[in-house]
């Protein structure tokens, strides 16, 4: 059960502990002092088990981001490390604008978790794109290549909080579904490179983010448990993976998911706006 889910069992027993005391007062006030005392008690013992819940809650929270227990650290990149996600989703725009199409809602959901190759696979598949898969994705090469080489930023807090693992020695990974022909460049642009000991991508792991391979794959290579292990990612189809597979889990807020806050927030153990809060979070 993740911190958010407690947190409202515990919202749930306080305000069950607040209604049986307005009814034991009521009883009492009516001279049913048996009834009236047992609700009181009742709501005695609701109270005190919801401020049990949360103290365990915020305790095990505590002890999952306690950073001496975290070994290593998976970075997502797009959306997580870089702002890049609202790039990605002008070019998914311009790409079905220029076929005629308006782009699916749930387009993006519905291919984050894949490389490039499988989601133009999906998208040929699934909207009946005439072009083959490669032409697909050397559009989305070619549309996306110079705005990675030049223009795609860090996101705020990235460089402190690459600058607090790289002190104390945790060593470091990026799991991507990108391609390296985008992601080498920019990662070289924003001189984070000799940050990272492993870089793997969707590509090479043979399957997608919706499989927890690709952060299995790094924790080996890291030497590290999946319980000392921290992933940092922005998508909520990610984010539910590494939750389910074991891994200290972190959900990162960005525009392009903010509609799946809520189910960020239930598949995590910790829910941050930016990379500064959770640097907040591990001093």
């Amino acid at each position: 059960m993740s911190y958010e889910e407690k947190n409202r069992v515990s919202s749930i027993l306080i305000t069950l502990s607040t209604i049986t005391l307005i009814v034991g007062i009521v009883l009492l006030e009516g001279i049913v002092l048996i009834a009236g005392w047992v609700c009181v008690g009742i709501s005695a013992l609701l109270f005190l088990i919801s401020l049990i819940w949360i103290w365990i809650a915020t305790h095990k929270r505590r002890v999952m981001l306690n950073n001496h227990r975290i070994k290593a650290v998976i970075f997502d990149m797009d959306g997580t490390l870089i702002d890049s996600t609202s790039l990605w989703h002008e070019i998914d725009k311009e790409f079905f604008r220029k076929r005629g199409m308006e782009i699916p809602s749930d387009y993006a959901q519905k291919i984050v978790h894949l490389g490039l190759s499988e989601a133009a696979k999906f998208t040929k598949l699934e909207y009946g794109i005439k072009e083959n898969e490669q032409e697909i994705i050397d559009e989305w090469h070619q549309m996306s290549l110079d705005m990675y080489t030049k223009d795609v930023p860090l996101k705020e807090g990235a460089i402190e909080l690459l600058e607090f693992f790289s002190k104390k020695n945790i060593p470091m990974a990026i799991a991507t579904a990108n391609d390296d022909k985008l992601y080498m460049p920019c990662l070289k642009r924003l001189d984070i490179l000799k940050y990272f000991s492993f870089i793997d991508d969707v590509n090479s792991a043979k399957e997608g983010k919706q499989s927890a391979k690709i952060y299995e794959d790094l924790a080996e290579k890291m030497k590290t448990q999946k319980e000392f292990t921290m992933v940092i990612e922005d998508m909520p189809t990610c984010v539910k993976t590494a939750y389910k597979a074991g891994f200290i889990t972190v959900a990162v807020y960005d525009n392009a998911s903010k509609e799946f806050d809520k189910e960020k927030k239930c598949n995590s153990h910790l829910f941050v706006n930016n990379l500064n809060e959770l640097l907040i979070e591990l001093k």
